[in-house]
């Protein structure tokens, strides 16, 4: 046999062979240039979901745990997890449902084109894209579009670029955590906890099947809109994974006919507004709660979950207990020492279908006395009155402004301590009047109680009618609206030594990024602490500083308590504010209700300790008539504690000539009254003096000019004539009313 001269070939068609090689080394780069046009001229699909398909964000407790999770800019519901959190089962269905060969094809599944390509010729419109896991996720941004021959080629394009940019573990880990599952909710984690209450990591294989079928038709084939035709779904997908050796032999029409244990979509859930409705009134703050900029941040809060449910536990109880059908309740709890804000109960009844959705801790509400011992520091701080300056608790009246006291009793010379501790109303405005409207309106303000723009229309307005004083006196009583929030958040600058601080809602803030500010002297804040404990927190047997209030006509009942721990607020109420309630005194609904969260926070706290008066306050004489520093005239003194560098007030009245005249009472005579048919005596009231004040059984009568005739029941009763322009002194009387037989 004749031997081929290889080399006499090869150099006979050199420039043959050179320009095929160059040919081939060319159709060779071809792929590699493509790809490398395509990187710039496609962008990244993972990146762009990313962006534009955050995260749910987040919120749990001081404790750690999942308080509630909140809604994505977009709307959507996502809980992304890692691919090993996810049931191998699930991953099992997903795969034979969707893509068999995920693992062994490059983007695209030549077989499944081939098979696509067959019958969408036949039938002239495209019926199957033949798309993989890759491909799905390449063109998931514009899922829900029809796509075109041209969208298609883009697609397989798209799908090759992200195989070369990630690992098959990558792409598939972002498929689970980006496909639909209907009614917003993305991702496999976020499905199996609202369909199944479960975390994707404990799915069954009868469960991950019925979630594997849902992606085709997210809004039809949930359980929740159609569950037939979610079990049709789920044998197709039970089928796949017996056909392709997920399933051993029969386990489809097996795990076909297992019990699925779906969740009730009409009971609490973590996704559900009216289930974490609570949450959401603790995250009132609306850049703390949620924004776009803040998607996808896992969030810590102060919340302590423990204090919440207590207290929600006494609220309803107290409202039980006291038959106060149709009332609400809310509470605010704060760390005094940290600020921190604990708890906020803005309603007990989450599901009412209008008043559940009020936060009745932000709602704008009447304070009653509540605002009282703010009044009373700011004359302290002005250096009008210590605690044990005397003020007069009797009837007065500026303009047609006439204030009583809450039991309609009066109690004539009392000192601050007194005045404050029993909350009565006439010295409080009296105070008020001495001190000016205005300034202790911008004083209040500075505790966050009023709306100093609302205040200055309303001033501007009033004046016009020389009435402006008028107007503002009622504010000593709480008349200006407030809300729990504010209210509680004020008292702890009294907890806090006289420094304000918005309370701290997450573990992000700090006391260093806070915003502090004095507000009084820690001398002045422990006055006032020291005479708020004058009396025992009703149903607490730990010293508490409280203080109640009830708003005009019974519609609100108030009860603000706090220690150097701790910082509470408790209102009760219609949060219509349309019908009052006898039974809705601060005394006697919240104060008890406060009394009860203070013992059990302090079942496992430490004993408050605090401060020490002679570490803050100076012991000085003080003059006994009047309670101020003493003056020239004083004859008498007894030591009490004033502020430290305020200049008290010094006493006028020492000195001053005495009134001689006193009123002439001529009616009742002080004697024994008999009752002829037991219902009592009709006598005369009048006096030597016109116009007199009259007080019954230490009741505001009003002022008389001419005799005037009451009945008497049978019993004892005191009478007092008072001289409305104090030139003479009062003068009182008492008698008896007996039966005749």
């Amino acid at each position: 046999m004749e031997r081929i001269d290889l080399k006499g070939v090869i150099k006979k068609h050199r420039g043959l062979l050179g320009r095929v090689c160059f040919v081939a080394s060319i159709l060779a780069l071809v792929p590699f240039l493509l790809t490398r046009v395509f990187i710039y001229a496609f962008d990244d699909e993972v990146e762009l979901l990313r962006e534009t398909q955050p995260p749910s964000v987040r919120f749990y407790d001081s404790e750690g745990r999942l308080m509630k999770y909140q809604r994505a800019s977009d709307y959507g519901w996502r809980v992304p997890v890692k691919l090993e959190e996810v049931s191998p089962h699930f991953i099992d269905a997903i795969l034979a449902i969707e893509d068999r060969d995920f693992y062994q094809h490059g983007a695209v599944s030549y077989k499944s084109v081939v098979r696509a390509a067959i019958g969408n010729i036949a039938s002239g419109r495209i019926l199957s894209g033949a798309s993989t896991i890759t491909m799905q996720l390449a063109y998931l941004s514009k899922c829900g579009r029809r796509k075109n021959y041209i969208q298609k080629i883009e697609q397989v394009f798209k799908a090759y670029l992200l195989e070369r940019k990630y690992t098959k573990k990558e792409i598939l880990e972002e498929y689970v955590n980006r496909i639909n599952f209907g009614d917003c909710f993305y991702g496999v984690e976020a499905a199996s906890l609202f369909y199944f209450d479960k975390h994707a990591s404990e799915l069954s294989i009868e469960e991950a099947a019925v979630l594997a079928g849902i992606p085709q038709r997210p809004n039809k084939q949930n359980p929740r809109s159609d569950f037939n035709a979610t079990k049709r779904r789920q044998l197709m997908v039970l089928q796949a994974m017996e056909k392709y050796g997920f399933l051993e032999e029969g386990g489809a029409a097996h795990y076909y006919w297992m019990p699925l244990a779906l969740r009730d979509y009409t009971q609490a859930s973590i996704f559900k507004r009216h289930s974490t409705l609570k949450y959401d009134m603790f995250l009132f703050d609306a850049d703390f709660a949620g924004g776009n900029e803040q998607d996808g941040t896992d969030r810590r809060t102060y919340m302590n979950t423990d204090y919440h449910r207590e207290i929600e536990r006494v609220l309803n109880e107290t409202l039980s207990q006291l038959d106060l059908y149709g009332m609400d309740a809310s509470a605010v709890l704060i760390d005094s020492r940290t600020n921190r804000l604990l708890a906020l109960v803005g309603t007990l009844d989450y599901s009412d279908e209008f008043d559940g959705w009020v936060n009745g801790a932000l709602a704008l509400r009447d304070a009653g006395s509540t605002m009282k011992p703010f009044i009373y520091a700011k004359a302290m701080e002005g250096g009008r009155i210590t605690e044990s300056t005397i003020l007069k608790d009797a009837p007065v009246r500026f303009a047609d402004y006439s204030p009583g006291n809450f039991d309609g009793r009066y109690y004539g010379d009392v000192s601050v301590a007194e005045a404050l501790s029993l909350s009565l109303n006439t010295p409080v405005v009296r105070l008020l009047s001495q001190l000016g409207v205005s300034n202790t309106y911008s004083y209040l303000g500075c505790y966050g109680l009023v709306d100093m723009v609302e205040f200055r229309y309303d001033i501007q307005h009033y004046s016009q009618d020389n009435n402006e004083r008028c107007y503002g006196l009622p504010m000593a009583l709480g008349t200006t609206g407030t809300t729990l929030y504010q209210l509680t958040r004020a008292y702890n600058a009294f907890a806090n030594g006289g420094i304000y601080t918005e309370p701290i809602l997450n573990m992000e803030e700090t006391q260093e990024t806070v915003t502090n500010r004095r507000l009084c002297t820690e001398g002045t804040a422990c006055m006032i602490s020291s005479i708020l404990r004058r009396r025992q927190l009703p149903g607490c047997v730990v010293d508490v500083a409280w203080k109640t209030g009830t708003s005009n006509g019974c519609r609100d009942a108030w009860c603000i308590a706090y220690t150097p721990d701790f910082t509470l607020g408790v209102w009760f109420g219609d949060k219509s504010g349309s019908e009052g309630n006898n039974k809705l005194v601060g005394a006697k609904v919240a104060a008890p209700a406060a009394g009860h969260i203070f013992s059990a926070l302090y079942a496992t706290h430490e004993p408050p300790v605090w401060p020490v008066k002679e570490g803050l306050l100076d012991k000085v004489p003080l003059c006994r008539r009047t309670g101020l520093q003493p003056g020239p005239h004083c004859t008498e003194t007894s030591p009490g504690f004033v502020l430290k560098d305020f200049a008290l007030a010094r006493c006028e009245s020492c000195g001053v000539q005495k009134r001689t005249k006193s009123i002439q009472i001529f009616s009742p005579r002080s004697t024994v009254y008999l009752s002829q048919d037991g219902r009592g005596v009709e006598l005369p009231i009048h006096a030597d003096m016109s116009e007199a004040t009259w007080f019954v059984d230490n009741k505001y009568m009003g002022r008389f000019n001419q005799e005037e005739r009451m009945r008497f029941t049978p019993g004892r009763h005191h009478i007092i004539a008072v001289s409305p322009n104090g030139e003479a002194e009062s003068s009182s009387v008492s008698f008896t009313v007996k039966n005749a037989l």
